[in-house]
């Protein structure tokens, strides 16, 4: 006679391209290591780290707060320097993406890697949550995640592509 135990649970299947993503540490960077962009952090700071940080401020005075910002523009103006001072500003996850590998032929399948590599991002998340895709169309795409505000944002990358 056998006797079935259940060990432990398995963990929910992940496609391999999602499971395969850098969660890379943003490194110990600062606002004070971007230099030139003053306006940029003070921009970055107000839509993404306050209403993170102190999301009674918008509570208090009844307004929505940001759902996302863009960051754009030709390589080496700053972009990824930014997002790793915020991200490791606020103590949050720093996900890369290429947009090569969300990229697909197939209709459906772009968008059906995007939901699971947004699910993937919540299954890891620390405390804070923050995805950044990385489209190397000079393109780059910040949603956030608040559980104060019970907002999900998903954004669809496959129309940026």
């Amino acid at each position: 006679m056998t006797t079935l135990t259940i060990m432990r649970a398995l963990p929910r299947e992940v496609d391999p391209v999602v499971y395969n993503m850098l969660h890379e540490d943003p490194g110990n960077v600062s606002y004070s290591a971007v230099g030139g962009l003053s306006d940029q952090i003070r921009e970055l700071r107000e839509s993404i780290e306050l209403p993170l940080m102190n999301p009674e401020l918008f509570l208090r005075v009844g307004i929505k707060p940001p759902k996302g910002v863009l960051l754009y523009g030709p390589p080496g103006t700053g972009k990824t320097l930014l997002a790793r001072a915020i991200a490791s500003n606020i103590d949050a996850n720093f996900l890369k993406v290429v947009s090569s590998a969300i990229i697909d032929k197939y209709i459906g399948e772009s968008a059906r890697l995007i939901r699971e590599m947004f699910g993937y991002a919540r299954d890891h998340q620390v405390r804070r949550q923050i995805e950044l895709c990385r489209l190397y169309l000079g393109v780059w795409c910040w949603t956030y995640y608040c559980e104060k505000f019970h907002s999900d944002t998903f954004f669809s990358l496959s129309s940026l592509a």
